[in-house]
């Protein structure tokens, strides 16, 4: 069996992520690889999903994303109130 062509390997970054190791395969023959998020949480990411960027954290992102928003909006509420 011929040796497959990596696209990843350890120490490349995909947004907050950081390529440490790669899984063993599980029975969806899909390439996993053991990333540590920027947050220090680790997480098994699938090769694919970090190459297209669907997978950018362990999911911190995404909490401070609606964490920054509601600040926004709560500013911009109170602003509105206070003329």
């Amino acid at each position: 069996m011929a040796e497959r062509k990596c696209r990843v390997k350890p120490g490349d970054i995909f947004t907050r992520l950081t390529v440490i190791k790669e899984l063993p395969q599980e029975k969806t023959y899909q390439y996993r690889w053991l990333c540590e998020c920027q947050c220090g949480k680790k997480k098994a990411v699938i090769e694919t999903y970090l190459l297209k960027g669907q997978t950018k954290s362990c999911g911190c992102l995404l909490k401070d994303t609606i964490q920054k928003q509601s600040k926004i909006r709560w500013q911009n509420r109170k602003g509105k109130t206070n003329e």
